[in-house]
């Protein structure tokens, strides 16, 4: 499991930081329909990315 916040879009990418830093582009048509900046989001083992009910502070 991995946890990312998304920071900003770019075209037709969200961009998405975890705690190390590290960026990651995920499309949008990939994302959850709720996903928006500020968002933190989850993606499971099996690849099924949710939104996080907690922020990151």
């Amino acid at each position: 499991m991995r946890k990312l916040k998304v920071d900003r879009t770019e075209g037709n990418f969200f961009i998405c930081e975890d705690k190390e830093k590290k960026m990651f582009a995920i499309e949008k048509n990939e994302m959850p329909k709720e996903a928006k900046c500020g968002n933190m989001i989850v993606i499971s083992d099996d690849g099924i990315i949710s939104v996080s009910n907690t922020k990151n502070k």
